[in-house]
């Protein structure tokens, strides 16, 4: 028997595409919270995400991509790729703060997951 909580754990893991670490989230902030490109989250395939800007498509890791995709589906959803801090901003509307979200390119190994 354990003390856990029944349910999802959360990720602890404060890497690139996992838990979002408080200090890139300060820095996106002290630039307004709007820095970022904006993007159309296209959908995911495992733990790769996929991003779409004009013609090009940008691929990163995260490890609740189910989540993401998720939140980004609700119609007049905006999407604002931070890639100086590897964060991705879901709005689902203008009075919505956002979900953030850590990023990892989709080129680097994936780092595992550890439920805190």
């Amino acid at each position: 028997m354990t003390d856990r909580p029944a349910g999802p754990q959360r990720c602890t893991v404060r890497v690139a595409g996992h838990a979002v670490h408080p200090t890139r989230l300060r820095r996106h902030l002290d630039q307004g919270g709007g820095a970022g490109e904006p993007v159309v989250v296209l959908g995911a395939v495992g733990d790769v995400v996929v991003l779409g800007r004009g013609a090009e498509l940008w691929r990163y890791r995260n490890h609740d991509p189910g989540r993401l995709v998720a939140l980004a589906a609700v119609p007049g959803c905006r999407a604002l790729l931070d890639v100086r801090h590897g964060l991705l901003v879901v709005r689902r509307g203008p009075q919505d703060a956002g979900s953030v979200f850590s990023l990892q390119p989709a080129d680097h190994l994936p780092h595992p997951c550890a439920a805190g």
